[in-house]
């Protein structure tokens, strides 16, 4: 699980991402237009924002998947326990 400020914070570049990389795909896009060419040529830094979008899907998905670790209460209480947030139960 995924600490909520953590959370908040991913949702900001998300949204931020998401904004840039449409602003830079429809300038792309028109001048594409602007000189009568079916074909798009992606400006790099329109790529580097698509390939950021991809990364920080990936970081979000692991950061989901990643078993929690939960310390025994008292100290020399003996080993925590891994808690799988997917499955619900323990690993």
């Amino acid at each position: 699980m995924i600490d909520p400020n953590m959370g908040r914070e991913l949702d900001k570049v998300e949204e931020a991402l998401k904004w840039a990389t449409e602003h830079f795909s429809r300038q792309s896009e028109a001048n594409a237009a602007l000189h009568c060419t079916e074909r798009v040529l992606y400006t790099p830094l329109a790529t580097r924002l698509f390939a950021a979008q991809r990364s920080l899907t990936f970081v979000r998905s692991e950061l989901e998947s990643e078993p929690i670790f939960i310390p025994p209460l008292h100290p020399g209480e003996g080993p925590g326990s891994y808690i799988d947030p997917s499955s619900g139960g323990d690993v």
